[in-house]
């Protein structure tokens, strides 16, 4: 997948501009002050004949103008932007501008806006037809976190419709167009929005009838969820190792771990990673096996050119709060099967007979609403920014990091690309580094980290004792997640990488 910079900002500018209503405007605006003493306000069709513009204004795909005011409506002066497609530049030009402007509140305005520009739209190259100095990068004052959404004026505007209008006749507005959108971009027939990633790999077992005696492989590196969903039908996770490049499922192993019981295999796409899905669909054929793909933090992440999460019988999603795409909480599961879609959709339904209040077998509430629909629907125009602000992260710190010694990045896989939802080390503990010391260094320096995941196969809610996986074992004790918003900018990137170079030369 190509990021295309150009088609992406046209296209939110042409979002703002066909705005016609106040309420809508409202929440498109951009506070400079914390006070909102001053704001800039895009010209859309709403405030368009205050103003007297060129009549084909709203036919410039490229250009949009924001009003620079008070709060109290006085007019201080117009700012125009321009995308340049040739060069994937933007160009910001001060018009009209009173004469008596303070010049250090006007360099906030143009902060503001370069910030907003560089986050929302992933601008590299902005250009001024006036004089602006930008801020110079320091330690940061607050803590630089591990992750963090981007909210723009498509999650504002659709989630102010679903509070205002989605009710009784419109109750699923959004929520059809949340599902119906997310399985176009992935590629499969058919989707449910639910309450989470973990209730959509529970009904996906149940709906491919695991059950008590059952066994399923799973990863030993990857969230609890993935293997406490195996345990709530009573079947038995069996753990398999990982690749200690990709940390995704060791298929080399999968033939001894199969057994007569064995029902289903769960790929996990650790951390954005594309698990082997030719060998594991191969795999699954031959022993007869049900796939459910856990896809929780790799929306758009492709394996072959094709995306996760549309290979198996079953891809599961996650939209938590730390996830490429947030709803706060929440999840998706995806088929190309309709039966297997009828069976989850029943379960998900309190198993009740389609168009009744008739329930002729047990079922489940693991529902999304639709208030956190249109959030998600708002999250999903911006997918291709979200994913791209993603590899552009991981694509510096490789560059910073790939060849210091006693740190390892993990990597794509073959035929693979990987959104790197997380950007993540492995430490070299034979050098003397030391996770957790090495964490609460970064930490002193405002650079928020976390833990990968532990083998979980230790955990001691399982009911036996599992023999501990040696790769899993290596990542699970010695590597860290580093920071990796998507709002994530190359001057805090080179700060962290500085940071954590200085912290191992130091040992």
């Amino acid at each position: 997948m190509v990021f295309n910079f150009y088609k992406n900002v046209t296209k939110n500018f042409n979002f703002i501009k066909s705005i016609n209503n106040l309420q809508e405007l409202y929440l498109c605006q951009l506070s400079i002050e914390q006070s909102s003493l001053k704001r800039l306000i895009p010209l859309s069709r709403v405030n368009s004949k205050e103003k007297n513009i060129d009549k084909d204004y709203f036919k410039k795909d490229n250009f949009i103008k924001y009003l620079y005011q008070t709060n109290d409506g006085q007019h201080l002066g117009e700012i125009s932007i321009e995308v340049i497609e040739k060069n994937e530049s933007i160009s910001i030009f001060a018009e009209k501008l009173k004469e008596d402007i303070d010049q250090d509140e006007f360099n906030r305005v143009i902060l503001k806006l370069n910030t907003w520009l560089r986050n929302t739209f992933l601008a590299r190259k902005i250009n001024y037809d006036f004089e602006f100095q930008d801020i110079e990068y320091n330690k940061p004052e607050d803590l630089i976190l591990t992750a963090g959404p981007m909210v723009s004026h498509y999650e504002n505007i659709y989630s102010l419709d679903a509070v205002n209008n989605g009710w009784n006749k419109d109750w699923s507005k959004h929520l059809d167009s949340f599902e119906e959108k997310f399985s176009d971009f992935i590629g499969t027939k058919y989707a449910i929005a639910t309450s989470s990633c973990t209730g959509a790999i529970y009904l996906s077992l149940l709906a491919g009838g695991i059950s008590e005696g059952d066994e399923v492989i799973v990863p030993e590196l990857t969230w609890v969820a993935t293997a406490s969903a195996i345990k709530y039908t009573g079947a038995k996770p069996i753990f398999a190792d990982i690749d200690i490049d990709t940390w995704c499922i060791d298929t080399g192993q999968l033939e001894n771990l199969v057994t007569e019981k064995t029902k289903a295999i769960i790929p996990v796409h650790l951390y954005g990673n594309p698990a082997k899905m030719d060998e594991i669909i191969s795999f699954a054929k031959k022993h007869n096996l049900i796939v459910i793909e856990d896809a929780a933090p790799a929306i758009g992440a492709t394996f072959d050119g094709t995306k996760v999460g549309s290979f198996g019988d079953f891809g599961c999603f996650s939209f938590q709060g730390a996830k490429l795409l947030v709803t706060g909480e929440g999840g998706m599961v995806v088929t190309n099967n309709e039966d297997l879609f009828n069976k989850f959709k029943k379960l998900w339904d309190h198993g009740r007979v389609p168009g009744t209040f008739w329930i002729d077998e047990l079922g489940y509430k693991f529902k999304m609403s639709n208030l956190q629909a249109a959030f998600g629907l708002g999250q999903l125009e911006n997918i291709e920014v979200l994913i791209e602000a993603k590899r552009r992260n991981y694509s510096r710190y490789f560059k910073n990091l790939s060849q210091i010694n006693g740190i390892k990045l993990s990597k794509e896989g073959d035929n693979t690309e990987s959104i790197h939802w997380m950007t993540s080390i492995l430490l070299d503990k034979e050098i003397g580094l030391n996770r957790d010391k090495f964490s609460d260094d970064l930490r002193k320096l405002n650079i928020d980290t976390r833990p990968v995941f532990p083998s979980i196969s230790q955990y001691p809610i399982w009911g036996e004792k599992y023999r501990e996986n040696k790769n899993s074992k290596i990542v699970g004790e010695n590597a860290i997640n580093l920071p990796s918003g998507v709002n994530l900018t190359d001057n805090e990137i080179d700060y962290i990488s500085e940071s954590i170079i200085s912290l191992v030369e130091s040992v």
